[in-house]
């Protein structure tokens, strides 16, 4: 292992990798710290390292075909965190003193950034070639009615069009967007910490125990996090979900060219599809929507 007392090594900030790690997976900060144990002179613990990361693979392949697939890449990246990436935080903070010279990080960004844009694409590849194919109830966000008032005749299942439906459509897609907001407010506040390579004030330790914590308890929607504050009562916190709410209300979402894919009389039950519009965009969505026992809506929104 190198001398301390050497020359400054080239190091990438292992704190900074931690939180990249948040958008860009514990593939990336596996990755970097790797490298970084190889300019250590730690061999061992470099080849460790890259284990980390080809388990992160696997855990991201197979995340994919799981409901809980999010959790699972979360909860991988936390133990990652802090039962492999704090000891290098740890090592360069007490045994170096922070002192090496920081390698920057444009190329490993944007080679992360192009691969993950790359899989993006991929994606919404396969799912442009599923059309028109017979699609399962793989809802991704449900929700019942709150207001029952508008299903007044539920002998038969309700219609694509119905008011009370697309209400609660677009209550679903607004909800799906606020959280959305959230995560991307809490990363950016998380990323601006990483970029700081000066000791972190009591603030900023604070708030990056607080936003863990929220992590740790899956506080990663607007509902969740609202009720974790109401714990905490975090300033920082309140800042991203009013910033949420903000977001939200500016949108505009509209259902055009409805469509009915299936009837369930006897289930009362239908299947729809539609184009969901918003400000300067447009996509194709699907959705169910089904009398409950009580009367109420239930809505389901696959997208």
């Amino acid at each position: 292992m190198n001398n301390e007392n050497q020359s400054p090594l080239s190091l990438w900030n292992p704190n900074a990798a931690s939180w990249w790690s948040l958008l860009f997976s514990p593939i990336f900060g596996a990755w970097i710290h790797s490298k970084n144990w190889t300019e250590i002179g730690d061999e061992e613990k470099a080849k460790l390292s890259m284990y980390w990361a080809y388990g992160g693979i696997a855990v991201s392949f197979i995340s994919l075909f799981l409901d809980k697939g999010g959790v699972i890449v979360l909860l991988y990246l936390l133990v990652w965190n802090f039962v492999y990436a704090r000891p290098q935080v740890k090592y360069v903070k007490e045994r170096l003193n922070n002192n090496y010279n920081r390698k920057p990080w444009l190329r490993p960004l944007g080679i992360a950034a192009s691969i993950l844009l790359l899989l993006l694409l991929i994606l919404i590849l396969i799912g442009h070639l599923s059309d028109g194919k017979p699609k399962t109830s793989n809802a991704t966000n449900a929700s019942n009615a709150t207001n029952t008032s508008n299903a007044t005749n539920t002998s038969n299942a309700p219609q694509c069009s119905d008011r009370a439906v697309k209400e609660l459509v677009i209550k679903l897609l607004q909800d799906r967007d606020r959280d959305g907001t959230v995560a991307l407010a809490e990363f950016a506040i998380l990323a601006k910490f990483a970029q700081n390579d000066s000791e972190p004030t009591e603030v900023q330790e604070k708030l990056e125990s607080v936003l863990t914590e929220a992590m740790k308890s899956g506080a990663t929607t607007y509902k969740s996090l609202s009720a974790l504050n109401k714990k905490l009562n975090n300033e920082d916190i309140k800042s991203i979900l009013q910033e949420a709410s903000k977001a939200a209300a500016s949108k505009n979402f509209t259902l055009d060219l409805i469509r009915t894919d299936g009837k369930d009389d006897v289930a009362k039950k239908c299947e729809c599809s539609a184009k969901l519009l918003s400000e300067a965009t447009e996509s194709d969505i699907d959705y169910t929507a089904q009398y409950t026992d009580d009367n109420g809506i239930y809505v389901t929104v696959s997208q």
